[in-house]
């Protein structure tokens, strides 16, 4: 599927899920190593 292609709406949303999803495994992989 080309990029550019979807609605502006679905692809904020597909962004912002693509940002938390990434977040939280950014913060599963850093919990375990620092406890801060």
């Amino acid at each position: 599927m080309p990029f550019g292609q979807e609605p502006p709406q679905l692809l904020k949303q597909h962004l912002f899920y693509q940002g938390r999803r990434f977040n939280f495994e950014v913060n599963s992989l850093r919990l375990p190593n620092k406890s801060e």
